[in-house]
């Protein structure tokens, strides 16, 4: 399903939507809004104390040539250079791997959407081919899903297994009354 009404909030809107307002509106600029959504708010409840928030990412504003307001040019500078992400101190290591993975992810889009395709020795038909089939699978939900889910996957397995126990006691707990008889009352 496709819109142009260009409303949602600015700080989460894509690059494409800020950058050109006679856009459509797509499910992956939805997706990538969950990117600035998750960036946002890592970068202002977990920053390592002392550092100052870098707001101008999700502010920027200037005017086209009509004079309408658009953004998204530090958006595309931050996708682009992961020093930044990795200059930023976060309180959780993990999360801020998760951070640099999508960031990567999104990189990767646009480097295709950009016609910025890498010479690996592959013939440029070749290539123009791939990106043509990675712009048409990025137009769905599930190609999205399948990359936040690898990335949160990767994560998984660096966690540490307590998690489980911590989760596992606290629903055993959710079970049982106050009395210690479990809540379906067959004690």
């Amino acid at each position: 399903m496709r819109s142009n009404v260009g409303q949602g909030t600015w700080r989460f809107m894509s690059i494409p939507l800020l950058s050109n307002p006679g856009k459509l509106h797509e499910i992956v600029d939805d997706l990538e809004g969950i990117y600035w959504v998750l960036l946002f708010g890592s970068l202002k409840l977990f920053a390592c104390p002392g550092q100052e928030m870098p707001l101008q990412i999700f502010d920027w504003q200037g005017a086209n040539e009509h004079g309408r307001r658009i953004g998204g040019d530090l958006k595309k500078c931050w996708i682009q250079h992961s020093a930044q992400l990795n200059a930023f101190r976060l309180t959780s290591p993990i999360l801020h791997k998760f951070l640099r993975d999508l960031q990567l992810v999104w990189f990767r889009f646009y480097d295709v959407l950009d016609g910025n395709l890498s010479d690996s020795g592959d013939d440029a038909e070749d290539l123009q081919a791939r990106a043509a089939k990675i712009l048409s699978l990025a137009a769905t939900p599930s190609f999205w899903v399948d990359k936040y889910a690898a990335v949160l996957r990767s994560l998984d397995e660096k966690q540490p297994r307590t998690l489980e126990h911590q989760f596992s006691a606290s629903a055993s707990a959710e079970s049982r009354n106050l009395e210690g008889r479990p809540v379906d009352g067959n004690a």
